[in-house]
């Protein structure tokens, strides 16, 4: 009979199943890595993290804002002039912020 055997093999498997989450669950550290700092470290990374999300949401609502201002613009067309020049005032500083956004996120270290 062969020397791995179904029931060893499955046996050994559930093994290195188990080890694997272990070590998943302890992070890509080394075991010498003090917990303290591997915790310090995880909730910086988390904030940098939730900071750039942040960014990309705001991103998106100036996009999406600007993109709701220029269809209510062609909707209005000419029928309503003040309407029109209110939106497009309107319009006028979300690009303004959107341009913000970019030589904010230009401007960010690219390490």
């Amino acid at each position: 009979m062969n020397a791995i055997t179904k029931g060893a093999f499955l046996s050994d498997l559930e093994s290195l199943r188990n080890r694997a989450r272990d070590q998943i669950m302890k992070g890509a550290v080394t075991p010498s890595f003090p917990e303290a700092d591997r915790l310090a470290i995880v909730e910086l990374l988390n904030t940098a993290l939730a900071t750039e999300t942040d960014c990309v949401l705001r991103y998106k609502r100036h996009y999406f804002a600007m993109e709701s201002y220029r269809e209510m613009i062609d909707f209005i067309g000419p029928r309503d002039p003040t309407s029109r020049r209110l939106l497009e005032s309107i319009l006028a500083q979300e690009e303004e912020h959107a341009e913000d956004l970019v030589d904010l996120l230009e401007d960010l270290p690219k390490d």
